[in-house]
């Protein structure tokens, strides 16, 4: 069984590994969903890259001979151990984010706090119970999912937003996510942050080996998605649902592929052949997790995603076989910023 990496759990090691054909991919895939046992995970469908990740320092024997099985030729992977990035000292970050959209001009402005925590205490964020509130935490918990030190996730420490404000000229999802990611990221900056190995035991590493991550991970692909489940969507303006539609659109891209039309925007594409049947997986799963949430949230991810499989999978077919999750949508490249950003700079809140 494949399940998608989980940021707030740390492997010892990971293996990765580039396979030359889409054909590759889906038999190496195939292989581990089929497999009875837990197989972690992280993949990029457009560079064909896969990362494996064990709780032993084995990863790379295990995806060797994951490959040999599948009859996939590929190298030595690449390898290594891996830990987590844990702050060791109080920080503050601020950001402030100006950008011209639509000839008009939006701001966004972010304030948070970090203490460190207690070891096991995990990546705490308090956003308060504004409407933006899921979209500041969001934009934190992203920041801490890929560590400003070696790209491993930032553990044992509590991030508070201590104010954020956005322009009245609406919409302010996309600033204020940025802006929140931003200030999280500089407060980790500032934490003292020291990268540390759980096993045998907990050690610090002096020299870390910074974390190969992928450009189209599915991992930090289905992190975003899930977030949107808790987005006010209900008490969004209109221009802020289509905004939040587009950036939906585009985390469903990523993980199913696309086509740009003669005005150059993403649409819907059929996948190869070989991945099929992984993805509609990943669709069934999303659609599973999103029904049981409920939000509006969820709901409009269900709706789009519908509208990106529809030519190629019946998503309530594969739900409906899918009894146990197939995959875990898990709690990073981020979308939101896509916007044209014309200058920044640090102003307190």
């Amino acid at each position: 069984m494949l399940r998608l990496h989980e940021f707030s759990v740390t492997p010892q090691s990971y293996a990765k590994t580039t396979l030359s054909s889409d054909a590759e991919l889906g038999r190496l895939l195939g292989l581990i969903l089929d497999s009875p046992e837990e197989v972690i995970f992280d993949y990029d469908t457009l560079w064909r890259e896969v990362i494996l990740f064990s709780p032993e320092d084995d990863a790379a024997r295990r995806l060797t001979s994951l490959l040999e099985q599948s009859g996939c030729e590929a190298g030595t992977p690449m390898h290594g151990l891996l830990g987590a990035e844990v702050p060791t000292r109080p920080a503050e970050g601020i950001s402030k984010r100006t950008y011209l959209r639509n000839k008009q001009v939006h701001t966004a402005e972010v304030a948070v706090s970090l203490e460190p925590c207690p070891a096991g205490s995990g990546l705490q964020v308090e956003a308060g119970e504004g409407l933006y509130a899921p979209v500041l935490a969001h934009g934190v918990r992203r920041a801490g999912r890929l560590g400003p030190c070696a790209h491993l996730p930032v553990t044992d420490a509590r991030v508070t937003v201590r104010c954020a404000s956005a322009g009245e000229t609406a919409p302010a999802l996309a600033d204020l996510h940025a802006a929140a990611t931003l200030a999280a990221t500089r407060a980790f900056q500032g934490a003292g942050i020291e990268l540390v190995r759980f096993s045998p035991e907990r050690v610090v590493v002096e020299q870390p080996q910074v974390f190969p991550d992928m450009e189209n991970s599915a991992a930090d692909t289905f992190a975003n998605l899930q977030e949107v489940f808790a987005y006010p969507v209900d008490a969004l303006a209109e221009e802020e649902k289509t905004q939040l539609g587009s950036f939906v659109a585009y985390l469903l891209s990523l993980l199913f592929g696309h086509q740009l039309d003669e005005r150059m925007r993403r649409q819907p594409k059929r996948p190869p052949d070989a991945l099929r049947r992984i993805l509609a997986h990943l669709a069934a799963e999303t659609t599973r997790l999103g029904t049981a949430d409920g939000r509006a949230g969820a709901e409009l991810v269900i709706e789009l995603l519908g509208i990106w499989t529809r030519e190629w999978s019946n998503p309530a077919q594969v739900v409906a076989a899918a009894t146990e999750p197939v995959m875990a949508l898990v709690a990073a490249p981020d979308p939101l910023e896509e916007e044209e950003e014309d200058e920044e700079e640090d102003s307190g809140c």
